[in-house]
Formats: C-alpha cells, structure tokens, sequence
C-alpha cells in the first residue's frame, strides 16, 4: 500500500514538473520595433497555434496608431492615416478599410487584456515582421515610406510557413 502511494505522489510531482515546463515555453518571447525592445507591463505575448499573440494596445501605440475599445461590442478599432483595422474578440475575421481578413487566430482577451496576432496588426499598419525562432524575437520594422498606401493584406500572407513561428 505504501509503494502505490509512494508511486502516486512521484507520478503527480513529475506531472506538475511536466504542466511548469510546459508553461514556461510560452515565457521569454521579445518584441523589437526598430529596433528598440518592448517592455510588456502585466501581460506578456503568448504563442496560440503558432501566432504570437500581443496586448494591442501597447503595439499599435508603438506603431503610431490611435485605439478605441466598443465595451458593447467587444471590439477593438485602431486608426493610422487612412488604415482602419477592427478585430472583435473570439472572431476570425478582422476589418480593415472595409474589407474582412480571415485570421489564423481571433483577438482574444488574457488576464484581462486584449492580446491580437502581432503579424496581422504590424503588416496592416505598413511594418515588416521578422521572427528568429533561436532568439523567440520578433523583429518588426516600421517602413514610413509605405504609410500613405498602406497595403491591405490578405490571406496568402498569412499562411503558415513550414517549421517557423507565424507571429
């Protein structure tokens, strides 16, 4: 009786070492734009099938965008120049200057913040992204040339590229 409680509380020890490995894979994720890193107040990214996942606010503020939150609709509106761009949460299409985007993956609300897929909302405000899976760096590049026509992207450019982060 002793070896199998002995064996249950080994098992539930290994399995609870196991779950923090697991949880710690999703820390340690850096976010540049132009270089400068970006620090992250109370939520950092995560990683949700292979889409790294951001608070909006902080990012689309970085990028030079205004924000605007519809309580009533959960949705989540940024504005740069003539780029509109508006997510809802729990839904994969985006809105952008009037047209819909089909995302990999929907805004999302985490512990109590509005996380949004960093390749969609940078691209849409004219950046280039870059990730270095050996770093876990997301690289973000910022092309004032290109914001006063911005590009709509669609969803070839958000496909899943073989064996790499999709950001």
């Amino acid at each position: 009786m002793f070896k199998k409680g002995f064996a249950l509380i080994c098992a539930c020890i290994m399995l609870t070492l196991g779950l923090s490995g697991f949880a710690s894979a999703q820390e340690g994720i850096t976010v540049k734009i132009d270089g400068k890193t970006i620090t992250f107040e109370d939520q950092e990214p995560v990683i949700v099938n292979d889409r790294t996942m951001v608070p909006m606010r902080k990012v689309f503020e970085v990028l030079g965008a205004t924000v605007e939150w519809d309580n009533s609709t959960s949705t989540v509106t940024a504005t740069k120049k003539d780029a509109t761009i508006s997510l809802k949460i729990g839904s994969t299409t985006a809105n952008m200057n009037g047209q819909s985007i089909i995302l990999d993956v929907p805004a999302q609300i985490m512990n109590g913040r509005t996380m949004v897929p960093l390749r969609f909302i940078s691209e849409a405000m004219g950046a280039t992204v870059n990730w270095d899976g050996s770093t876990r760096t997301v690289s973000i590049v910022t092309n004032s040339d290109k914001t006063d026509e911005q590009k709509t992207p669609d969803a070839s450019e958000h496909a899943p590229k073989s064996g790499e982060n999709k950001n």
